[in-house]
């Protein structure tokens, strides 16, 4: 697939928390990630894994919430 496909799935994730869906926001955001991590794109995937800490908080999975979290600051 294309190189920015990941921005592609990110900003259809951030338009789905904006509008309250945020188990939409996380798979989409998990297929972003996955892009992104497939293009070695450091930047792509800890803005993935911030929208995906978010995401997950607002779904009350605060484990997978923080793992996403440390992990955006760790890329």
């Amino acid at each position: 697939g294309p190189v920015n496909l990941w921005k592609v799935c990110l900003k259809q994730a951030q338009i789905a928390v904006a509008s309250g869906d945020h188990a939409d926001a996380a798979e989409l955001a998990e297929l972003a990630l996955a892009q992104a991590v497939r293009v070695s794109s450091t930047v792509g995937v800890a803005r993935c894994r911030a929208l995906l800490a978010t995401a997950y908080e607002h779904l009350g999975n605060q484990v997978i919430a923080e793992r996403h979290r440390r992990a955006a600051v760790e890329t």
